[in-house]
């Protein structure tokens, strides 16, 4: 899933950096500049929405974009407070 939204991000041309990790993305470089986090909710380790929490308390106003494959309704209560509203994808089959 992250090599393929990589790989769409790129051919838009927006550059891309890909981590397997959240403890890997944290490691990274720090001069390197983030303008946007697309993250899966489900990680191992460290959560995305931890992590989210952890990148917004050093920059509020970060943009975070989460993608998952689960769509179990529980994953949308932690979301309660977002400003854009969860859309799902319609041209999906259920899981």
């Amino acid at each position: 899933m992250r090599r393929s939204v990589e790989r769409l991000l790129n051919a838009h041309g927006f550059p891309t950096e890909g981590y397997g990790s959240a403890e890997t993305f944290l490691g990274r470089d720090p001069a390197s500049s983030i303008l946007c986090v697309v993250l899966d909710i489900q990680l191992g380790g460290i959560s995305g929405l931890e992590l989210m929490r952890h990148l917004q308390s050093s920059d509020p106003w970060l943009p975070v974009i989460f993608i998952t494959a689960v769509d179990d309704g529980a994953r949308s209560k932690p979301f309660a407070w977002a400003a854009s509203p969860i859309s799902k994808n319609p041209s999906l089959p259920p899981c």
